[in-house]
């Protein structure tokens, strides 16, 4: 990605960051940081509510270089974003 590119995403994941909780769409998850405060700490199920990601994961160009690298052909499976706020637990193999 290019400089453009890389601030357009995070403008969209302070998108998706900033949406309400809404049942029957996207999943948010939350964690307690110092046993009381909730924090956001994951994000699924998003892409089909948000036109920028779901142009991008269904882009053949992106799926091209994917595949490329993949040797394979590779093809949109799920999405998630994990977000690691200072503190946080986390989820330790990640760490």
């Amino acid at each position: 990605f290019n400089e453009r590119e890389v601030n357009e995403l995070r403008l969209w994941i302070e998108e998706v960051i900033d949406w309400p909780i809404v049942t029957g769409k996207w999943l948010k998850y939350f964690e307690l940081l110092n046993n009381q405060d909730k924090v956001l700490s994951r994000i699924e199920h998003f892409v089909e509510f948000h036109p920028g990601f779901k142009r991008l994961v269904h882009d053949k160009d992106f799926l091209s270089i994917l595949s490329d690298f993949l040797g394979e052909p590779a093809l949109f499976f799920k999405e998630k974003l994990n977000l690691k706020t200072p503190g946080a637990k986390g989820y330790t193999p990640h760490q």
